[in-house]
């Protein structure tokens, strides 16, 4: 066996775990990038004892950010207080006067990479985004207090209850009428910055890509309805995806499904990606050829729109495995023939099935990889898998579990095996 040198001996010895955690609790303001704001970091103790939970960005859930952390809570700082807002702490945001919808959480992970001329531990720390709190809980036990915070991404404040009202309604003239909406041939990024900024994001939080598109049709947009499905129904609607990246910041891309965008990421066993565990599984029952979408609004009656595989040389033709027929309504659920309110032309409701119909045409192949420190993605990120037998093809970004108890990833990826159009 190799010997090793002291000062491997030294290195390995030296203080300092491999991972560690905190939660950074920051003073929105939404002009301002966060970063710069105050920031209330949890108490030493808070962050080294008894600290677990897990951070989940799922792209197929309603959210696709999500949260749990469980904290020890030694001074009450991370209960929401009279007002809403996180009490108790010489640190807390209560000071300030601020309430539970405009604090921001922001949990981090630390990993050490090394260590300095000293001996001392280099960290290298990694944001799984910026939350806000819904649902504490707080368990009083014998050794002391702990808390469990649940926390969802921004978008949570763009769904009910925050709705759209009378004096927030974007409107324009037609015939006359003021009609609630944006009128045929307003250009996609117009449209999506106002809709956006009326919900309450500034244009300084709105990062999208470029666009020239202009919307086909009138876009209705009801007084009751949600910000969120607006955004990204009229997205949708575009072949783009819109989401809340890991700084706070609402992100519109186009689709990667629906363009042939060039991998970002290659994952590959060694030093810089530590693949502990890779399992593939296809999926044969979430075919569809055939599309339907319902929608409505109290402006039209109810509409519909299509979208169906026409290649009679495709494996997935309806003379090969029959027609496979998939109503999507409210939300986009798949088998629900609730008329989505969001929807209220033909041309949108087509538009919105041809995008289900990429994702739903062919096998669906997921690829789950496990490992210590694999590299931060975003949703949609397209993946370039190589280095497992059998594999070297580009995958989707669906879903990214973080452990925080122990540090391990896991990253869920999916591909589509599509033939004919």
């Amino acid at each position: 066996m190799q010997a090793k040198s002291p000062a491997w001996w030294t290195a390995l010895a030296s203080p300092g775990p491999l991972w560690r955690y905190g939660l950074d609790i920051l003073a929105s303001d939404e002009v301002t990038p966060l970063e710069n704001s105050n920031a209330y970091d949890l108490n030493a103790a808070d962050r080294l004892l008894d600290q677990s939970g897990s951070v989940t960005l799922d792209v197929t859930a309603k959210t696709h950010r999500t949260a749990t952390l469980t904290l020890r809570n030694s001074d009450g700082r991370y209960l929401p207080g009279p007002a809403g807002g996180p009490s108790g702490g010489a640190g807390s945001p209560t000071a300030t006067g601020l309430v539970w919808y405009n604090v921001r959480y922001r949990p981090w992970a630390d990993l050490c990479t090394g260590y300095d001329a000293n001996q001392n531990p280099i960290y290298d720390r990694t944001y799984f985004g910026m939350y806000v709190l819904l649902t504490p809980q707080v368990d009083h036990k014998p050794v002391g207090t702990a808390a469990t915070l649940a926390l969802a991404d921004k978008s949570a404040l763009l769904r009910a209850p925050f709705l759209i009202t009378n004096a927030t309604l974007p409107t324009f003239t037609k015939s006359s009428t003021t009609v609630g909406g944006y009128a045929a041939g307003t250009t996609f990024d117009s449209a999506m910055h106002d809709l956006a900024t009326r919900g309450g994001i500034p244009l300084s939080r709105q990062n999208y890509e470029p666009s020239t598109l202009t919307l086909p049709a009138d876009y209705a947009v009801n007084e009751g309805t949600s910000w969120w499905t607006h955004l990204t129904t009229l997205a949708g609607s575009m072949a783009h995806v819109i989401y809340f990246d890991g700084l706070g910041n609402l992100v519109r891309r186009g689709n990667p499904l629906l363009v042939n965008a060039p991998s970002t990421y290659t994952f590959t066993p060694g030093a810089n990606c530590i693949v502990t565990d890779a399992q593939r599984t296809t999926d044969l029952t979430n075919i569809y050829n055939h599309v339907i979408v319902v929608g409505a609004s109290s402006q039209t009656a109810t509409v519909r729109g299509e979208a169906q595989l026409l290649d009679a040389g495709s494996p997935y033709y309806k003379s090969q495995i029959g027609d496979r027929v998939v109503f999507v309504g409210a939300g986009g659920k798949l088998n629900d023939m609730t008329p989505d309110p969001a929807i209220g032309t033909v041309a949108q409701a087509q538009s919105v099935a041809q995008a289900i119909l990429v994702q739903h045409l062919g096998r669906q192949e997921a690829l789950s990889l496990k490992g210590r420190n694999l590299p931060a993605l975003e949703p949609f990120d397209r993946v370039t898998v190589a280095g497992i037998a059998g594999l070297n093809v580009d995958f989707i970004v669906n879903k990214l579990t973080w452990n925080l108890h122990h540090g391990g990833m896991q990253i869920d990826l999916a591909r589509w095996l599509a033939v004919g159009s």
